[in-house]
């Protein structure tokens, strides 16, 4: 979250810096955008070199995401297995 908030500083510096160059009182015209909103992404924690668990609950396009694969590799799987039985049946 706080790399979230740090860019989203860094983006209302710089249009203050554009607008006016950091003086005082420059700023006061300057449109800001919207407030900061946080958004839940997930948690991660690492249990090793090559290990981590992961909760995605709240990423709603992550999950949506990993759903799309399930039905990708499923479909793989699918073609794969049917191919391969199409060459069995050949042999007989």
């Amino acid at each position: 979250m706080a790399e979230r908030q740090g860019k989203y500083l860094a983006s209302l510096v710089n249009r203050i810096g554009e607008a006016g160059g950091g003086r005082a009182n420059t700023a006061k015209g300057v449109d800001l955008g919207d407030p900061f909103v946080y958004r839940h992404l997930g948690q991660m924690a690492t249990l090793g070199r090559y290990k981590a668990l992961v909760d995605l609950r709240q990423s709603k396009v992550i999950i949506m995401l990993l759903t799309l694969l399930k039905l990708m590799l499923l479909a793989t799987f699918v073609l794969q297995d049917t191919y391969f039985c199409t060459l069995n049946s050949r042999q007989y």
